[in-house]
């Protein structure tokens, strides 16, 4: 399973003022922090979808966080599906549409108090976000409140634009999914004895020559889709993502992944939780790797 992040700007404003953002921690001018709104509002989420078939429930609090994030586990899943799953190529459960699946994610917000601004990493997990659920009902508990939450997606990371700046790109991944769909791909689709799901083209930079940067300082300049498609498509072939990959300083590396789908986040995050239970990556080992990715976040 993948595990990625994607990342918000968190503000808050009165209800009649656009501009007005409030300091998180007297945002109703009482001395109440933004923090504990968030922290109850995640602690009662029990929320679905506009069409009923995603659901998302609070499981716990976040382990081992500082003073100033707010995090928690959700449990989600989807309904509406029929489906018969196999082990080890013989039937082993009949889903149907009444069954809901179990699949841990989790929310870490960073909420100091003297600021106008904070910051939210949403974990994705298999490409599943819970992200719009948690928005609404943090959206609507502030609306009874007077006030309107604003979550605007942070791109680009300060760890991918100092990345470029030092010229260290070591790989980029062009990505294709469902390659048969596409008449461009069908035929690359085609290898093995069924239908390939998934397309992978890797550049990876050489000992002393490294990739170009110029598409990608486009984007960091202006992270348009126009930027973002340019960096996606190669040799007139439009691929779904782009995942680059990149050296940071202590040594180890970081994966951004570029997508061009309109609406949603334009940037996640790759993140491996090492330690995993019966619903996905642990508490524990979620709060260690949203953290770091906060890190990489100064805006």
């Amino acid at each position: 399973m993948s595990h990625r992040v994607a990342l918000y700007q968190v503000r808050v404003r009165p209800k009649r003022k656009t501009s007005d953002w409030l300091l998180l921690g007297d945002y109703d001018g009482a001395g109440t922090w933004l923090g504990e709104t968030v922290r109850n509002g995640l602690r009662l989420l029990n929320g679905s979808s506009r069409d009923g078939k995603v659901v998302a429930r609070f499981e716990g609090d976040l382990p081992a966080l500082e003073p100033s994030q707010i995090g928690a586990t959700l449990v989600s899943g989807r309904s509406g599906v029929t489906s018969v799953l196999e082990k080890a190529g013989e039937p082993s459960f009949e889903r149907t549409p009444d069954h809901v699946e179990g699949m841990r994610s989790a929310a870490l917000f960073y909420l100091p108090r003297r600021q106008t601004r904070g910051r939210l990493a949403v974990h994705v997990p298999h490409g599943r976000s819970c992200k719009g659920i948690l928005e609404n009902e943090l959206r609507r508990d502030l609306s009874q409140r007077g006030y309107v939450l604003d979550l605007s997606p942070i791109v680009p990371p300060d760890a991918l634009r100092s990345a470029v700046e030092r010229d260290a790109i070591e790989k980029v991944t062009l990505i294709k999914h469902d390659p048969a769909r596409s008449e461009r791909f069908r035929d690359a689709a085609r290898w093995g004895t069924d239908e390939v799901g998934r397309l992978e083209l890797s550049i990876p930079s050489k000992r002393n020559r490294r990739l170009r940067r110029d598409p990608l300082r486009r984007f960091l300049e202006d992270p348009s889709d126009e930027n973002r498609r340019a960096i996606i498509e190669f040799q007139g072939l439009q691929f779904d993502e782009v995942a680059v990959t990149v050296d940071l300083p202590d040594g180890s590396q970081r994966t951004f992944y570029l997508e061009p789908r309109e609406g949603g986040h334009p940037m996640t995050i790759a993140i491996d939780p090492d330690e995993t239970d019966r619903l996905g990556a642990t508490p524990a080992s979620l709060s260690r790797e949203l953290k770091k990715v906060l890190l990489s976040v100064k805006q």
